[in-house]
């Protein structure tokens, strides 16, 4: 009777200590869902932040510049279309959006920048 009663809890230990392990294992993977998803966030956020600021830089004309502030690393390319411009912003994503006018290309790290209409091309400097 005790080695039955024994061994009953046993198992039903060992069942619940297999439900945790299959909980924790669930848990990490939620996490790192979660950690992906807010790291796409964080980087389309700067890639619309630039693509704003260098079509407000240009659209407001020569010589006229506007702060932008990047939460993820943005590389920058410019190509030209029939429709005008194209801005490929990339870094583990990528995001392509319209320009009013061409931007350089840059590599360009976490932190606050201007975006400058200089001659009709959007320039980079650090603030």
């Amino acid at each position: 009777m005790k080695g039955q009663v024994s061994a009953e809890y046993m198992m039903l230990f060992l069942v619940s200590l297999s439900l945790l392990a299959v909980s924790a294992a669930s848990l990490g993977a939620i996490k790192d869902s979660a950690e992906h998803a807010l790291y796409l966030h964080s980087f389309r956020h700067s890639a619309i932040a630039l693509s704003n600021a260098i079509n407000e830089a240009c659209a407001l004309g020569e010589g006229n510049s506007r702060p932008v502030e990047l939460s993820r690393p943005v590389d920058v390319q410019a190509e030209h279309t029939d429709d005008g411009w194209l801005i490929r912003m990339s870094g583990d994503a990528s995001l392509v959006k319209h320009s009013l006018c061409e931007a350089e290309s840059a590599s360009l790290a976490e932190g606050a920048y201007y975006v400058e209409n200089d001659g009709g091309k959007a320039r980079f400097t650090g603030r």
